[in-house]
């Protein structure tokens, strides 16, 4: 019968970690504990355990799971990971070597054992006998391996390293392992995971996708047969190739292009370790998939792709003027970005009227004032079907870069016509801690699960595809512009991104349009304070009543003055006076505004605009601070919102904004009733404290309890 909980040394023998990284885990609520009712030890639930184990791309499987040499048990992930560990090892104590060697040659001598197993028995395998576990004899046995699959080991990997010892030694350690036995599935987690843990740690991290988008953006092309052809012009290793292999498409339908040789060769061999071994990764000097060379030419079916999924670099220019001048969006320029290209690229190798690309790109694509040739060549060639935003902290802590998934489908002909409705999204979470580490929450039964957007979302998206009038409920963090809208919004701009098409913006239209009550601008009501200084220049060892964009409570009105000296702020800030309006433009979804009560003067970041109200008798500046806080002012500005990482409104837009004016009476009116509705929230807010401390000190009177109990026993 297998137990439901580890013990404390257990969970972390399986998880990799010290039992001080346990505790460490419970404070910060990655892994919690629970107490053995019999002796109150701690101990890990198993689900638990198997969740962490997963989002580190390992499988879980029982303890007393473990294949020896002619047992027909499965093997399991804890002794995979041992064998790692240990191979590892065997360099260390040997020459040493860096992360990069350790991985090749471990590499080498798994993929050696696996051709051994596959072509001699136990009684003459080298690996098994003693006698025979000699360098030459191995190195002789990996270069035999190396002629069957000719194209699978390039860049002078035809034979073992130098460190003679510590390849002896690991095939002492994989002798009594039989590996062809085990599952495709543990192999090529085993190899993920050597994989992961020697480039996360290099220079070399830029190869790497999460998991969970990975997994997302498979699901989300949803490949129809197993005959389809993917592609990963830019696969690194091979991440969305194993993806598509697991989701049941055909080796010999997957290719994969890489620029760089090493990683090549870690793709051709996870693919192969993972059962994919029809696959075709080719390496690509020069210029890469954006080249024009005719080996590259050679390699596009003639018809195309069905599929093509990649994470392109984006973040470097190309500059190689005879490659250039090829792309319709590299003409006439000395340089452009390649992530740019890759578009260009993806989409002509993609079959007419059905091919669908599913890419990665930084955000300025989407919505760049620099962008707008590029985003006008996707809608002349592609249908926009959907765009799925990622978090900034999708990347950390490699890259700090505004990203969304693009899904196109190709045209049969140049048309800006979009004839269907748009999906778009926003994942808040993915899975992954700015620092890189998973994130996880505790499920409605208890147990922990990955904190991840994408799951929802993607549910969302097939619902999208398969009801017919493409509609969704209301979504916090899903929502389809139809095509007629779509149409319309981009009639004024060509922008491709999740605010710009925000149904915030249809709907305050219509807000306004049936208003009451007369509209007027903003900038025919107030007029803008701007006395600014540099608190660290004028007085710097005195201090300055100042609020920070921390201190203002987003869609509330509460603000805080704090007292700090001035050579804390050595930017500029903007005085504000009592009855003045503060607006934050930046993130402005958040709807920072507020109206000062304070009889001082203070200051406010430069993030912020301060308003004095011109309009006395006819405005009441409580009122204006609501409405600039409402549905009907972000809808006016949630399109015109711009940047990347700090997204702000610009000072024209906010003086534009349309502003529903009602008697100043009415106005005193809403500004009363929403005082009195604070006050019922906070009054709610109390409450449930007040009951939160009754339910806390219930459980410590039980504890009280039995401790009295345990005590009144042992007396």
């Amino acid at each position: 019968m297998q137990k439901n909980y580890l013990t404390v040394g257990e969970a972390a023998e399986l998880l990799g970690v010290t039992k001080t990284t346990l505790r460490n885990w419970d404070k910060i609520g990655k892994l919690k504990p629970k107490r053995n009712p019999d002796n109150d030890y701690r101990q890990y639930s198993i689900e638990d355990v198997k969740h962490v184990l997963k989002e580190n791309g390992v499988m879980y499987l029982p303890f007393n799971n473990i294949q020896k040499m002619g047992s027909n048990t499965e093997i399991d992930i804890k002794e995979i990971r041992s064998l790692i560990r240990r191979m590892s090892a065997a360099f260390r104590n040997s020459s040493g070597g860096s992360l990069i060697e350790r991985f090749e040659e471990i590499t080498k001598l798994l993929y050696t054992k696996l051709y051994d197993e596959k072509n001699n028995d136990t009684k003459s395998s080298i690996f098994s006998i003693e006698s025979k576990r000699s360098y030459e004899n191995l190195n002789q046995l990996y270069k035999d391996s190396v002629s069957v699959f000719k194209n699978l080991l390039l860049n002078g990997r035809g034979e073992l390293g130098d460190d003679q010892k510590a390849i002896v030694e690991i095939a002492k350690i994989l002798s009594d392992v039989e590996l062809s036995k085990v599952s495709s599935d543990i192999k090529g987690i085993a190899y993920e995971e050597l994989v992961k843990n020697t480039f996360e740690k290099t220079e070399n991290q830029q190869f790497f996708t999460p998991r969970t988008v990975v997994e997302f953006m498979i699901e989300l092309v949803a490949p129809e047969n197993r005959t389809n052809t993917i592609c990963d012009p830019a696969c690194g290793s091979g991440g969305f190739l194993i993806e598509a292999l697991k989701y049941g498409i055909n080796a010999s339908g997957l290719y994969g292009m890489e620029v760089d040789k090493r990683m090549a060769w870690v793709a051709q061999m996870n693919l192969h370790i993972h059962g994919g071994n029809d696959s075709k990764i080719i390496y690509l000097d020069g210029d890469g998939s954006l080249g024009f060379d005719q080996k590259l030419k050679n390699i596009i079916p003639d018809n195309g792709f069905d599929y093509i999924i990649t994470n392109p670099p984006f973040g470097s220019d190309f500059s190689n003027p005879n490659s250039l001048d090829k792309y319709l969006l590299g003409k006439g320029r000395s340089n452009r970005r390649r992530g740019i290209l890759f578009i260009e690229r993806c989409i002509s190798w993609l079959k007419k009227g059905i091919g669908q690309l599913a890419i990665i790109i930084d955000d300025s694509i989407l919505n760049g004032s620099g962008n707008e040739d590029v985003r006008e060549f996707i809608l002349n060639t592609c249908d926009l079907e959907a765009v799925i935003s990622l978090p900034e902290a999708t990347f950390k802590p490699y890259a700090s870069v505004e990203t969304s998934i693009l899904l196109l489908k190709k045209k049969t002909e140049k048309s800006k016509i979009n004839n269907r409705n748009v999906f778009f999204a926003q994942a808040e979470k993915v899975g992954r801690k700015p620092n890189g580490d998973s994130l996880f929450k505790r499920g409605a039964n208890g147990k922990l699960e990955l904190d991840n957007d994408l799951v929802n979302i993607l549910e969302d998206f097939r619902r999208f595809r398969t009801e017919s009038v493409n509609k969704l409920v209301d979504n916090e963090l899903s929502f389809v512009c139809n095509a007629e809208q779509f149409k319309k919004n981009i009639s004024t701009s060509n922008r491709i991104d999740y605010l710009f098409h925000h149904p915030s913006r249809d709907e305050a239209e219509k807000l306004l349009q049936n208003s009451l009550f007369p509209i007027k601008k903003l900038k025919d009501l107030v007029i803008r304070r701007n006395d600014s200084l540099v608190p660290n220049l004028i007085d710097p060892l005195n201090t300055w009543r100042y609020v920070g964009l921390a201190n203002i409570e987003a869609r509330t009105g509460e603000y805080d003055v704090t007292e700090v000296f001035g050579n804390q702020i050595k930017s500029s800030v903007g005085l504000f006076k009592k009855g003045d309006i503060v607006f934050s433009k930046l993130r402005p979804e958040l709807r920072k505004v507020f109206v000062s009560i304070d009889e001082e003067d203070a200051y406010v970041s430069s993030e912020c605009f301060v308003f004095r109200n011109i309009s006395q008798d006819i405005l009441n500046f409580d009122y204006l601070a609501f409405i600039l806080r409402s549905d009907i002012v972000y809808g006016q500005i949630v399109y015109q919102i711009s940047g990347t990482g700090r997204p702000r409104i610009g000072y024209n837009t906010i003086l534009n904004l349309r502003i529903p004016l009602p008697p100043i009476d009415i106005q005193n009116t809403i500004v009363e009733d929403q005082k009195i509705a604070r006050k019922t929230f906070l009054k709610h807010i109390e409450n449930s404290n007040t009951e939160l401390a009754k339910a806390n000190n219930a459980i410590e009177i039980a504890k009280v309890q039995v401790m009295n109990t345990i005590c009144h026993l042992h007396s």
